[in-house]
């Protein structure tokens, strides 16, 4: 977690959260940073909304909407979404680290918590392994970057943040460890509101059946395509 207008805010992001389950399940079909926060918030969830919520707590495939600061164990404060309103995400999917999606699991909406995790049950012991020195091109040029800052690499598949630990004029040299690794955390949270499961997967099969569906190929007076792009268009993309 140390690391988004005419649609309602909360169904703008059970959208966003679909699509992207959508395209890992397509992606496991054929084959196998500091994230954006989501608008502040001060409204308390609806009456509807709780009586939603799973009487027995949190479960996986729920969407939740969490309140948290974080501290270190000299009591400094890290991380909070008090400026930024709460933490949205998926239980079960991987999109917040373990030890904070296992704690979240069982809560009820109101419900207050505080845990600290384990580095392991955060983001792990710090490993010199991932000292890495590449060549100096990894850093674009123009950039205006010196020993000490973060910049964001990409390995093709996903971004992350490196810091520049040794730099020359052949090599650079990236520590890809997290800044938070080999840290005890403290996270006091409030459970702010749950979407169940049923409805997240009911949207992302409505998602799949739309981005299924095909749109007929325009064509001119002789019979042929207007334009290459249009042969290549075929599955119609909404958003809700």
């Amino acid at each position: 977690m140390d690391r988004s207008q005419i649609i309602p805010r909360r169904h703008r992001y059970l959208t966003v959260v679909c699509v992207v389950l959508l395209a890992l399940a397509l992606l496991a079909a054929g084959c196998t940073s500091k994230d954006e926060k989501s608008p502040a918030s001060t409204s308390q969830p609806s009456q509807a909304a709780q009586s939603a919520a799973p009487a027995d707590g949190v479960q996986n495939g729920d969407m939740v909407e969490i309140n948290y600061t974080g501290t270190l164990a000299n009591g400094s404060v890290f991380d909070s979404s008090k400026d930024r309103g709460p933490f949205q995400f998926v239980v079960g999917t991987g999109t917040a680290i373990t030890g904070f999606d296992n704690q979240i699991r069982g809560m009820k909406v109101g419900q207050d918590k505080k845990f600290t995790l384990s580095p392991e049950e955060a983001y792990g012991q710090y490993d010199p392994s991932l000292i890495k020195s590449m060549p100096i091109d990894f850093v674009p040029k123009g950039e205006n970057v010196t020993i000490g800052d973060t910049v964001t690499l990409f390995n093709g598949q996903a971004y992350f943040p490196a810091k520049i630990i040794e730099m020359n004029t052949t090599n650079v040299t990236f520590d890809l460890n997290s800044q938070l690794a080999g840290q005890s955390l403290t996270f006091e949270v409030t459970l702010v509101n749950v979407t169940p499961a049923k409805e997240v997967q009911e949207l992302m099969k409505q998602l799949q059946e739309e981005q299924n569906q095909t749109v007929q190929v325009p064509v001119d007076t002789t019979g042929q395509s207007q334009s290459s792009s249009s042969q290549e268009a075929t599955t119609q993309k909404k958003t809700l």
